[in-house]
């Protein structure tokens, strides 16, 4: 099994991602695109499911964080966590 950890969102780097034999990534999102991240995964799921083949790619999102400090860090992570779940 193997895993890129950090892809800015693309599907063709999805499809490129399963054809080099990947079976997960993690897409980088920025903080605005975060919230469209579900159009974002329907997106590169309709792509993948065009492309040859039946195989699957697991999909985590994460999300980019620009902290000014460690104060804003954390205000950063606590915000982004309450919105994945």
């Amino acid at each position: 099994m193997f895993f890129d950890l950090h892809i800015h969102a693309n599907p063709e780097l999805a499809i490129n991602a399963l054809k080099m034999g990947y079976s997960g990534m993690a897409l980088v999102l920025s903080p605005q695109d975060y919230e469209d991240k579900s159009k974002i995964l329907k997106n590169i799921k309709r792509t993948i499911n065009t492309s040859p083949g039946d195989d699957k790619l697991n999909i985590k999102f994460a999300v980019e964080i620009d902290a000014k400090n460690s104060k804003d860090l954390k205000k950063q992570v606590r915000k982004f966590r309450k919105k994945s779940t």
